[in-house]
């Protein structure tokens, strides 16, 4: 993909996070529901965009470290939403907390970014631990729990792809400089 290209997307994922993220808190009036729109279809462009312009798009199976975090998150999430016993609102729960594991892995299939989501992994599961211990060891109120409903949708929009891309572009200038 030409470096003009990748600026672009990533640019548009810029852009199209600071929207939807401004826009979800009402930051931008009236019209905050349609630029919270604009900005997800933003984000979507320029992951697509990025997803698209590697060169082979060939699937293959996930690094080794992105198993690792999805492996230690299957266990985090099992633990909050098993403890009493399996129930459909424990499992509702387990599908939905590891979706940007899910996220992780479908990245490191593509044949060009295999290591880089381990680390957009690896900070979903710090975060994941935050809230685990704020909601399960020392909650400070009784809207606590309301945080393992919001954090995996954070994941998934803000810290799995702003981590990968990160550690995507070290890991590609440090292999344009060797």
């Amino acid at each position: 993909m030409p470096e003009r290209a990748t600026t672009a997307a990533i640019v548009a994922l810029a852009i199209g996070s600071l929207l939807f993220m401004m826009s979800l808190y009402g930051r931008l009036g009236q019209g905050s529901g349609l630029l919270s729109v604009v900005g997800f279809v933003l984000v979507l462009a320029g992951a697509g965009t990025l997803i698209a312009g590697q060169k082979p798009l060939v699937f293959k199976a996930p690094h080794t470290a992105v198993i690792a975090v999805f492996a230690l998150a299957a266990a985090l999430h099992g633990i909050e939403c098993f403890a009493e016993g399996p129930s459909e609102a424990g499992v509702a729960f387990y599908i939905w907390g590891m979706t940007p594991y899910a996220l992780c892995l479908a990245i490191s299939a593509l044949g060009t970014l295999r290591a880089a989501p381990a680390i957009g992994g690896a900070l979903a599961l710090a975060v994941d631990v935050l809230v685990h211990r704020e909601v399960f060891m020392v909650p400070q109120g009784s809207m606590s729990g309301l945080l393992l409903i919001f954090v995996p949708f954070w994941n998934n929009l803000v810290i799995v792809p702003a981590g990968t891309i990160v550690a995507w572009l070290i890991l590609r200038r440090r292999s344009q400089s060797a």
